[in-house]
């Protein structure tokens, strides 16, 4: 309670609401101390938002880094689409409608034969519980440029980082796949591994992704691969 002065030069009293029971005005806060409270109150608000944004945005953007990590270039987007159409199946098939390779058998009882990518030779096993794989140095050494991924290969000595790359031709026999992407890693300890037992060099592995399109008969008394080229590439 406090004394106001009236115009004829009495007083009245004034009642006063104050934030505590017994009447104090030591509550009171003035208005620009209340302002710059709430001032305060939003940019803490707003800090935890932007600190909460980049919580969430650092794994994206991590994830982006890793995929690109140790690229000399990122795919463009024709590339990536190019990559993406023709990953189970290539853009077109090319060559007689049947053809019959010749395959040989070392003594690790597994069958090997050549194959051609973008007209070099390379020499491959079948391996039909993997999906095909060709060895990086041997794909950079044929000009063909690869891309990093997030997938990885268990297996030849541990874990591998998987790339992709994509080829304008793989020729089976004559039997041609035109625009293909292909698996690639980096396969020189089993190629190292091959050497050490006087096995045949490889370049790669072919599974039964690549020949279950094409209806791959094995031939295992005759030592020969039976491909048939299918009506056209499924989508």
């Amino acid at each position: 309670m406090v004394a106001q002065r009236s115009d004829d030069g009495g007083s009245h009293a004034v009642r006063c609401s104050s934030p505590h029971p017994g009447g104090s005005l030591r509550g009171l806060k003035p208005r620009a101390t209340l302002i710059a409270g709430a001032n305060s109150r939003i940019r803490l608000q707003a800090t935890l938002t932007r600190k909460s944004q980049i919580l969430v945005l650092a794994p994206c953007l991590m994830a982006v880094a890793a995929f690109f990590a140790g690229c000399v270039e990122a795919p463009s987007f024709p590339v990536r689409e190019k990559i993406r159409l023709s990953w189970e199946h290539p853009q077109a098939y090319a060559g007689p409608d049947d053809v019959v390779i010749k395959l040989s058998r070392a003594k690790d009882d597994k069958l090997y034969f050549p194959l051609k990518v973008n007209g070099r030779d390379i020499e491959v096993v079948i391996d039909t519980g993997s999906r095909s794989v060709l060895d990086l140095k041997t794909m950079h050494a044929l000009g063909v440029t690869t891309y990093p991924t997030r997938d990885k290969y268990y297996g030849f000595g541990g874990y591998l980082r998987a790339h992709v790359g994509f080829v304008d031709e793989i020729d089976l026999g004559g039997l041609k796949l035109v625009g293909k992407s292909v698996t690639v890693i980096d396969l020189s300890d089993l190629m190292h591994s091959q050497t050490e037992r006087s096995l045949p060099p490889i370049d790669g592995l072919v599974g039964a992704d690549l020949l279950a399109p094409l209806s791959a008969k094995i031939d295992y008394e005759a030592l020969t691969l039976t491909l048939k080229k299918p009506a056209s590439p499924r989508r």
